[in-house]
């Protein structure tokens, strides 16, 4: 896209513990924009960012920001509520289980979404949440779908950078619901829709802004600034992929109707009343939460049972 205007460079694989060294190495190399692109990369990133003031750096999925350092996401829990509408009008045992990596703001944002989307169609069902505490680990989520799978579920998410889940639960004919990818060839009688992202489209739209010199500092106290990078699917930086051939037509239409409320931003998916495991109010009725909340969500929805983890901040254990 913008071919003799900027020079990339990326480096794959680096560990967390690692990661300020690579930061700092990058620099040393003269790149003026560096851009980390994961929550566990956040402290790293911002140390560099308050040590190097002239660079620009870009957090993907933290939260914490200063005058050189914007954090930016996607809305991915929009899409994500739609397949927990699809789960909640399909599932027949009412038991849905859901598997990811980490029970960080980001994964739980996305968890919550999903539930609300169940209940929304189907007040019955609950989401059994399973954490693998890992970010990728064939090993572990193998052995915790199967777990899933013996509380009797017949639908399965997965927020995982994997597909052994989908596969694990295909053997076992359960619908499953994927993220981050469409992978339908894969598992193509049980795959039903997936949440995924269009990152494509968000790095075009910064690099644009760099190269016009309107650059734009983000932070989790000022809601306009958070949401000049915090794209939705009104922006198609987050998109569902739902299965026509499975989904039944009347849930297709509902899920039609709600993703252009979403998309016109007429309907907000964290608007009350809302309660969390222990029956306390989080959102009051005719309320939403704020983007920083959304941000640094550390609660349960009332619908969801399991390996309910405390939720944290880092991954070091």
């Amino acid at each position: 896209m913008f071919e003799g205007k900027i020079t990339t460079f990326y480096v794959e694989n680096v560990k967390k513990n690692k990661s300020y060294d690579v930061i700092k190495e990058l620099i040393n190399q003269d790149y003026n924009l560096i851009i980390t692109t994961s929550y566990d990369f956040m402290d790293s990133t911002y140390k560099a960012a308050i040590e190097f003031p002239n660079i620009k750096f870009l957090n993907c999925a933290g939260y914490k920001s200063y005058r050189n350092l914007s954090v930016y996401f996607g809305r991915i829990y929009q899409p994500k509520f739609l397949t927990g509408l699809i789960a909640g009008a399909m599932t027949r045992s009412n038991k849905i289980g859901y598997i990811a990596p980490h029970p960080l703001p980001l994964f739980v944002r996305g968890l919550n979404a999903f539930a609300i989307g169940v209940k929304v169609v189907n007040p019955y069902a609950k989401v059994l949440v399973n954490w693998t505490n890992k970010w990728i680990d064939h090993d572990i989520e193998i052995k915790k779908t199967l777990e899933l799978i013996k509380e009797g579920i017949d639908i399965l998410s997965t927020n995982m950078d994997s597909v052994i889940p989908q596969i694990i639960a295909d053997k076992h004919k359960i619908y499953t619901i994927g993220y981050n990818a469409i992978t339908r060839e894969i598992t193509p009688d049980t795959y039903i829709a997936s949440a995924y992202w269009k990152w494509g489209r968000f790095y075009k739209k910064i690099v644009s802004r760099l190269l016009n010199n309107e650059w734009i500092v983000t932070t989790t106290k000022h809601l306009e600034d958070l949401r000049k990078y915090w794209y939705g699917m009104d922006k198609k930086i987050v998109k569902l992929y739902k299965n026509k051939e499975i989904i039944p037509g009347q849930t297709e239409k509902l899920i039609g109707v709600m993703k252009t409320l979403i998309k016109n931003n007429e309907f907000d998916i964290f608007s009350g009343p809302l309660y969390d495991k222990e029956n306390n109010m989080i959102v009051d009725r005719n309320e939403s939460i704020l983007d920083e909340d959304l941000l640094k969500m550390n609660w349960y929805l009332d619908n969801i049972n399991g390996d309910l983890q405390k939720v944290i901040f880092n991954t070091d254990t």
